[in-house]
């Protein structure tokens, strides 16, 4: 199978599993995927923990990939962190609800496999698609993995995060999509570069069994990218 059907294909299984998963639980925690409103919140914090206060970016822009019913957003406003913020997600129907409830925020239907944006935000998010592979191989999933990744780091300036779930989860489910920690190391210092972090912790919350990948732009492309040193750390 050629590779931009073989991703369309996997996009289609996950718009089809999103969707019923809407329908089944509605526009809640459950209806995004997630197990419950503190793991959510958990993740919240983690994945925001990739804006770094080495660069003098007083509102760092954000885009959110599969941002669902924009919950990190409200999770933002409720903790005054200020960013600016974009949504993407592939089901119409969350971005209709969220265009609702944030009329003055950028929401974006679109596939993450066809994101050809290049350091258009400060830091891209991607909470939860890399977690879960569903009815699709192994083998096709760390295809699409792959690609996703990449195109998440071409769309910043600064940094990414993103979420597995971890070989080491004593709860194995053949639907989530495992990765070990130093196959992930690898892949990253072999397509993004040396600058990155793992948080592997697991802390938080007995739900949790994902962990967290931080990759960041070379300090020359992050300058070439407009970004400047924070002179008060």
């Amino acid at each position: 199978m050629h590779e931009p059907q073989l991703y369309q294909n996997i996009s289609d299984n996950f718009h089809q599993l999103y969707k019923e998963t809407l329908d089944n639980y509605g526009y809640t925690t459950y209806g995004m995927g997630w197990e419950s409103d503190y793991a959510a919140n958990v993740r919240h914090n983690r994945m925001l923990q990739v804006i770094d206060n080495l660069y003098d970016i007083p509102k760092p822009s954000i885009l959110y990939v599969g941002c669902g019913c924009a919950y990190l957003l409200d999770y933002c406003r409720r903790k005054k962190i200020d960013i600016s913020y974009t949504g993407m997600d592939i089901l119409e129907q969350s971005i209709e609800k969220v265009r609702e409830k944030y009329p003055e925020v950028a929401f974006i239907v679109g596939d993450v496999t066809k994101m050809e944006c290049k350091a258009a935000y400060d830091y891209v998010i991607c909470n939860g698609i890399l977690t879960y592979k569903n009815t699709v191989g192994i083998r096709e999933m760390d295809q699409y993995f792959k690609l996703v990744v990449k195109n998440l780091f071409n769309a910043c300036k600064v940094g990414i995060a993103f979420n597995v779930t971890s070989t080491y989860s004593p709860y194995l489910d053949n639907r989530n999509f495992y990765k070990h920690p130093l196959e992930l190391l690898s892949f990253c210092l072999e397509n993004l570069g040396a600058s990155f972090k793992l948080d592997h912790s697991f802390r938080g919350s007995d739900q949790l069994h994902d962990y967290v990948l931080y990759a960041y732009k070379s300090e020359t492309e992050i300058v070439k990218n407009g970004i400047r040193y924070n002179a008060n750390i």
